[in-house]
């Protein structure tokens, strides 16, 4: 695996090695097999979720997270951009309790990891199709991005 600091800086294309938690297997999330940075976001959907997470993987720079609590899905799923842009783009964000929230605290988190790493903007996608990420993104300083009324930038 890319060390700690490339995960977000190398800006070079390149592929995370494929981390499947839940793969009969696979090694055991550790600072070798999985970005420690993410840590935080991975323990927030663990807790949304009551611990009963049942998708926790990453591919070609992507995070995903899914748990259940009863009837109740959280989902995530995050990418890391490349080359230029080096964007961090929320895909998807949903939590079981306190959306709006949990959102913030998944905000500060990727806030820490642009400032530790200079990554570039975060960005979110399919703001229209997560239950009041349109709202939040407003609340918080995002902008639509110009011709595109689902994707929203940080603002400035």
């Amino acid at each position: 695996m890319a060390k700690q600091k490339d995960f977000f800086n190398d800006r070079k294309e390149h592929h995370v090695p494929e981390f499947n938690f839940f793969y009969k297997g696979s090694a055991d999330i550790s600072h070798d097999t999985f970005p420690q940075a993410l840590f935080p976001i991975v323990g927030m959907c663990v807790d949304d979720c009551d611990f009963h997470m049942d998708t926790c993987y990453t591919d070609y720079n992507r995070l995903y997270i899914r748990g259940k609590y009863g009837t109740e899905l959280n989902s995530m799923m995050l990418r890391f951009g490349r080359g230029d842009k080096n964007e961090i783009v929320i895909a998807d964000a949903t939590f079981i309790h306190s959306q709006k929230e949990n959102l913030t605290k998944l905000y500060e988190i990727l806030k820490k990891i642009q400032k530790a790493y200079h990554t570039g903007y975060i960005a979110v996608e399919n703001a229209d199709l997560i239950e009041g990420m349109e709202e939040w993104c407003k609340e918080n300083g995002f902008r639509e991005k110009e011709g595109c009324k689902v994707f929203y930038i940080e603002g400035k």
